[in-house]
């Protein structure tokens, strides 16, 4: 690494965020993070370099145990039997779990161009676009039942329901929702 850096240094280069592992005092492997810049006397001649180190094994467990939990949710959110879905503030879907698409064969790029029309019965959209509207513009929660229909062609009908994500300051951030397939209850009740 050292002949690395000084053939960058003698050339004027910066060498920025260069991890690497260094040896404590005590034996124990460091990891650390390394910005090495040229020093230039007032001729603009290279005379030295400039090297800073810092710890970073701190942040570096920080960045695993933050993979490792958006895996687990990840994880979660794709093996529940719901589908789910997160909208921003202005009820556009950003994101849709597994089982989204797994039963309507459509991801969050098909489904901002015309998807609704491809998976909500043509009967119910009007009504059900409408009311998710009022929703998002008053910030209530919303609830409705209407029928999805699959990438086989078949409607089934869910019980669809979002609920409003706040910050600190009240403003909607993030519309969470889930759809639970309810067809065997609706058939048994009529």
């Amino acid at each position: 690494e050292e002949d690395l850096i000084l053939s960058r240094i003698r050339v004027g280069e910066k060498v920025s965020q260069l991890h690497t592992q260094r040896m404590h005092r005590d034996g124990r492997l460091l990891d650390i993070a390394v910005t090495v810049s040229p020093v230039r006397d007032a001729t603009g001649t290279i005379v030295g370099a400039s090297k800073i180190a810092r710890h970073i094994g701190p942040m570096l467990q920080n960045q695993q145990r933050l993979r490792e939990s958006e895996e687990r949710l990840r994880m979660l959110a794709d093996n529940i039997s719901q589908f789910a879905w997160i909208a921003g503030p202005d009820g556009r879907v950003v994101w849709y779990n597994k089982r989204w698409h797994d039963y309507t064969g459509l991801g969050v790029a098909d489904m901002q161009i015309g998807g609704r029309g491809q998976v909500m019965h043509p009967d119910h959209i009007d009504r059900v676009v409408k009311e998710f509207a009022r929703c998002i513009a008053s910030g209530d929660d919303w609830e409705d039942t209407f029928p999805l229909r699959s990438k086989d062609g078949e409607y089934r009908w869910f019980l669809s329901r979002a609920q409003a994500i706040r910050d600190d300051n009240g403003q909607i951030v993030w519309w969470f929702g889930t759809n639970t397939d309810n067809t065997e209850q609706r058939e048994q009740a009529y």
